[in-house]
């Protein structure tokens, strides 16, 4: 009873202090209701029954009640009725999580939040289970048997019922007769105020001047208006709205007559209220005005705890009635800079409603998340201000808004580093890692605290914690492993599955077994993205083996790789629940680490690595293990070196052979990291030296090849062969040169030797000629070899070895062969043809360098034909500097008809090149054999090679220090037809590209043929030259010869057409009269010049150096694109 009566007493003060504090009481009259709570597993009942009949006989029967909890003992068995009782309290208490329900499901429904997302941060609710429990006089209870995770669970159905009890009777004793006795007081002076209007008015005036109103301009409690306010917060709180507001809005009206703008702006909102409160029963709509009148009257007289009140509730108002723009803008309103909890709380809620819109805003959703985390974060709220910035960021995820995804990064990265959930940032920092507009400065920044965090964790973990470093990235499926690579030079590469080497690879097996297997299995040396991968790749006993990885540097500074290595598992052959890796049994593969690897901002590189395996097994690649650092631009470390990881990762080919897998995103297996270690083969290693990379157009180099066997075990059955057969021939293997069905030249290379034995070499002689055409083209070989002894028991039959190089070709003499019936008065070359060769030095002017050319020899190869100087005496040595023209002629005489080819020689220079004729001769064998072969796409064969033209050229050039490099070449001219008259035909093309245009001297066009109609669209005017192309005369005798030359023209134009007629003279030819001449010619009319040349020594001069125009500039053809030679003899 002593505990009543000072809880009364105490009670009784607070109301009666001055100034009021809180709690603040709603009347003076209150109701008082005596509670006595009987613990029965503390207290005992007779105490508590004597406790509560004095409590009744001082305060009254129905102002007391005693009500008994807890009636199961914790020493005895619950019954069965009790395990279904339900929790007294779940109805009232909300889930435990810190967002609202109906907003974490439209969240959901939005697709922002992740089904499997766990909010970690939530808010303890007082009646929920806590860890630790105390008595009421503060000391620990004594353990219980039963659980504390469910509330209520020591309640009985008695309590229950008690409770139940408890409650009825405090409302229908205490509670409504007490409200019931306020309102009727109220009501009266309520209804004597409206009755009494002005009266009651002037009454209510006098009393605020004298008592009810201070200066400060409020009211006392006992006034007039605050009794009114009672009067309708007492109708809202019993749900009789409509009475309540017309109790406020009595109320708005008399405050706003006495100027007393907080009370008026208190009454409009509740007025505001109770007209929502009714629903759809209200008899007018709700005002909307009233609480965005109240809140800007807070907001004008600075009471920011009512404005929040006002803002809150009209929110809610607005809410449900699905309002949610202007709802937000409220919200935002009353956001500040003097408040941050109270922003940011404001502000996520603003987010919440443009998320609750039809349809949902997202982006500004997203934005006042990041806003509200900001705010939340400078109140020092951490759990919330996470939860914020990690809702944010699924929206603004994969949007390529980085700078946005960046601020939301290092804010979660650095807030779960702050709540000690450091898996949680390490993750959200390694997204920073990618490649960005950010500044290099900044990016150093989210390295430096992404090591650190990797570092933390990684010490936090322990060592069976593996996780992938974020940087640097390895590319997409970009891992290759090579079984078989060699020293190779720098312009070689090795090519993976490709149809070529497939090719090549079938002409050598067809060579060397004289058939193909049933079931061919290609030989598989490198092992990419590019391939099924279906099997292991299988590696030989103590050969290294090339793994290559590509790695991608995304961030805009220098990183540094160091002690870059490769992890790997190994298991030995016939155990298979055994394995070791590379920490535990490091000796069973051999490897090297790479001591530094510095990768440049933004860039991608390939890292090789070298294993050689010690043991028979399965070799499987995990990862690949460096120290990693970050340089400045001034390439000093900023960093110490951090250890990390990169795991190796591949997969095949997408599988789409089902309707599954059409549907669906799946993959095939991939092998290529599961390497098959077999027994010792052999090895052959093919060293090119003096490799070229560019060569001009026909240019002829050596090459010395050496081949030795580095394997163990003795290969036999060496063969060669190569994608471009007419570029390449062998030293002393010519004559065992041919052509497979594959069109792949196959050389058996070990005809001097039966077996290469382990340590021993074989040198040979590469001879490569390059195109004729200026290109880069890829020249590959393939070796092929098998093994000497069948007894090993490998699977392997046999080995290749496949190098690649590119060449580039540039220009640097072109020449062009025309040839012409002639008659011959001597009888040593009676029907002879001449052969005119136009060779042009086309190379580059260079202040660099000068280039001369010298033509050495001329050579034909025809089993019919052979080549013949035109002269007894020896010819002078020719050479053609850069931009000259040299013109030589030599006769084509015909042999007897013999099957034999044999090749025939005209010296032109004293200069001689250093390359046998079977070199020679092998070049010029290829024409005849493509002419053989029909062109891509057609299944007529061409026209067959009559004749093979070469010329043999010596090239000089000196750089500007004096220093002369010489080098050879040869030009191959075929011949298609020839025949004593020799007709304008388009001849086809020789298989191979050939930049050396071929051509036959056409019979000299009539009068006649020249007045044939043409149909030529671009065409105005045609011309053609009518001579004598042959002479012979003594110069010794007439200084100067003039010949007759008639020059015709043909007129396609419907309008008369201007011609102009320029010479131009060249060395030991001028024309004579006018140097520019000009006609007109009618429409479709034919007209002649009568012309003459001046000869002033022998040899053969082209008459084209005329210069035939019209004035416009139109086209003018000439029918016959060939020099039109005149021949001057000594006769």
């Amino acid at each position: 009873m002593s505990q009543f009566a000072q809880l009364t007493i105490t009670q009784h003060q607070q109301q009666q202090q001055t100034p009021a504090k809180l709690p603040k009481w709603f009347a003076a009259d209150l109701c008082r209701y005596y509670v006595l709570l009987h613990d029965c597993t503390e207290g005992e009942d007779p105490k508590a029954e004597a406790v509560y009949q004095s409590m009744k006989s001082k305060y009254g029967v129905h102002s007391c009640h005693l009500l008994r909890i807890n009636s199961v003992l914790p020493n005895t068995e619950e019954t069965p009725s009790n395990e279904t009782l339900p929790d007294p309290w779940s109805n009232f208490i909300r889930p435990r999580s810190s967002m609202p329900s109906k907003e974490h499901q439209e969240m959901k429904t939005n697709g922002i939040l992740d089904s499997k997302q766990v909010n970690s941060d939530t808010v303890d609710h007082p009646l929920g289970p806590s860890t630790t429990e105390k008595s009421y006089s503060g000391v620990p209870r004594r353990p219980r048997t039963r659980s504390v995770s469910e509330r209520g669970c020591w309640l009985s159905s008695h309590d229950h019922d008690r409770l139940k009890t408890f409650v009825q009777e405090f409302v229908v004793r205490a509670v409504i007769p007490w409200a019931e006795r306020l309102i009727k007081a109220y009501n009266e002076l309520y209804q004597s105020k409206k009755r009494a209007g002005s009266l009651i008015k002037s009454l209510f005036n006098r009393g605020k001047q004298t008592e009810s109103k201070p200066v400060s301009g409020g009211y006392l409690p006992e006034s007039p208006e605050m009794q009114l306010r009672r009067l309708g917060d007492l109708c809202f709180m019993f749900q009789l709205y409509e009475q309540a507001y017309s109790v406020y809005h009595t109320l708005k009206k008399d405050f706003e007559g006495d100027k007393t703008w907080l009370y008026c702006a208190g009454a409009q909102e509740m007025a505001g209220l109770s007209i929502f409160m009714q629903g759809a029963a209200a008899q007018r709509n709700y005002p909307t005005h009233y609480l965005d009148g109240a809140i800007d009257v807070y907001q004008t007289c600075r009471s920011q705890s009512f404005m929040t009140r006002s803002v809150l509730l009209s929110t809610e108002v607005l809410k449900v009635k699905g309002l949610w723009l202007q709802a937000a803008s409220q919200f935002l309103k009353l956001t500040g800079e003097e408040f941050d909890l109270r922003s940011a709380v404001l502000l996520e809620q603003a987010a919440y409603c443009y998320l609750n819109m039809s349809p949902p805003q997202i982006r500004k959703f997203a934005f006042y998340m990041v806003l509200a985390g900001h705010r939340y974060s400078k109140s020092s709220q951490r759990k919330h201000s996470l939860r914020c910035y990690t809702v944010s960021s699924q929206v603004y995820e994969g949007r390529d808004w980085t700078l946005a995804e960046n601020h939301i990064g290092v804010s979660v990265s650095r807030l779960s580093s702050q709540l000690s959930l450091s898996l949680q940032a390490l993750s959200h920092a390694s997204k920073l890692l990618t490649e960005s507009s950010e500044q290099p400065h900044q990016q150093c920044v989210f390295l430096k605290e992404y090591l650190q965090l990797y570092q933390k964790v990684k010490a936090d973990e322990g060592e069976k914690w593996r996780s992938e470093m974020a940087v640097p990235q390895m590319v997409d499926n970009e891992v290759m492993v090579t079984t078989e690579q060699f020293e190779m030079p720098t312009n070689s590469t090795v090519y993976s599955d490709d149809v070529r080497w497939t090719q090549l690879e079938e002409a050598c097996v067809l060579k060397s077994q004289g058939s193909l297997p049933l079931v061919f299995i290609k030989s598989t040396p490198s092992y990419n993205k590019y391939m099924t991968n279906t099997h292991c790749p299988r590696a030989v006993l103590g050969e290294t083996q090339f793994v290559r990885v590509m790695v991608y540097n995304p961030l805009g500074v220098v990183l540094q790789l160091t002690q870059v290595g490769i992890s790997w598992r190994f298991q030995p052959s016939g155990e298979e629940n055994f394995s070791f890796d590379s920490k535990n049994n490091p000796d069973v593969v051999e490897q090297t680490n790479i001591p530094v690897i510095d990768l440049l901002p933004l860039s991608r590189q390939w890292i090789l690595f070298r294993l050689v395996p010690k043991a028979l097994g399965i070799l499987n690649l995990l990862s690949i293990n460096y120290h990693v650092a970050y340089k400045d631009v001034s390439s000093e470390l900023l960093s110490s070196p951090v250890q990390g990881e990169l795991l190796l990762t591949v997969r095949g080919p997408r599988l789409n052979s089902s309707v599954k897998d059409k549907t669906s995103v799946s993959y095939a297996d991939d092998q290529r990291l599961y390497i098959n270690i077999q027994s010792e083969l052999p090895k052959l290693q093919v060293i090119f030296q003096s490799l070229p990379d560019n060569m001009l157009c026909g240019e002829i180099v050596r090459v010395p090849v050496k081949l030795t066997n580095v394997g163990s075990v003795a290969l036999r059955r060496l063969h060669v062969t190569c994608n471009e057969p007419q570029m390449v021939t062998f030293s002393d293997y010519t004559d065992v040169q041919d052509y497979s069905p594959f069109s792949r030249k196959v050389i058996e290379l070990d005809t001097r030797v039966a077996t290469l034995s382990p340590a021993d070499s074989l040198d040979v002689e590469l001879w490569i000629r390059a195109e004729d055409t200026p290109m880069s083209k890829p020249l590959n070989f393939l070796f092929y070899y098998e093994l000497a002894d069948d007894s090993t028991g490998t699977k392997i039959r046999h080995r290749c070895s496949r190098y690649s190089f590119v060449i580039t070709t540039t220009s640097g003499l072109t020449t062009q062969c025309n040839t012409h019936i002639r008659a011959v008065k001597d009888a040593t070359h009676l029907g002879s043809y001449l052969s005119s060769i136009l060779v042009h030095n086309c190379s580059k002017q260079s202040h660099e360098a000068a280039t001369e050319f010298a033509v050495t020899d001329i050579l034909c190869k025809s089993s019919g034909w052979r080549v013949t100087s035109l002269c007894s005496e020896s010819p002078p040595n020719v050479r053609v500097n850069q931009s000259e023209v040299a013109l030589l002629n030599v006769y084509l005489t015909q042999l007897h008809k013999d099957k034999t080819q044999c090749l025939s020689r005209v010296h032109l220079n004293s200069e001689q090149v250093a390359m046998g004729d079977e070199i020679v001769d092998s070049f010029l064998s290829v024409p005849f054999v493509q002419s053989e072969q029909p062109p891509a796409g057609e299944g007529d064969q061409s026209d067959p090679c009559v004749a093979v033209v070469g010329v043999v050229w010596k090239r000089f050039r000196m750089d500007v220090n004096g220093i002369t490099t010489q080098s050879a070449g040869l030009h191959c001219l075929p011949i298609l037809t020839m025949s004593e008259e020799v007709e304008t035909r388009a001849g086809r093309s020789p298989s191979f590209n050939n930049q050396f245009t071929v051509l036959e001297i056409p019979r000299r066009p009539t009068y006649t043929e020249l007045a044939a109609p043409r149909q030529h669209a671009d065409c105005r005017v045609e011309y053609q030259l009518l001579y004598e192309s042959h002479f012979m005369v003594d110069l010794s005798k007439h200084r100067v010869c003039v010949f007759p030359v008639t020059l015709v023209l043909k007129s396609y134009s419907n309008v008369d057409v201007e011609v102009c007629i320029q010479h131009q003279n060249v060395d030991g030819l001028m024309w004579s009269g006018k140097t520019c001449s000009k006609v007109r010619i009618s429409p479709y009319q034919e007209t002649s010049l009568h012309m003459a040349v001046t000869i002033l020594r022998y040899g053969v001069y082209d008459l084209n150096s005329l210069a035939v125009t019209t004035l416009d500039n139109t086209f003018v053809r000439h029918p016959a694109s060939v020099p039109h030679l005149l021949i001057v003899e000594k006769g």
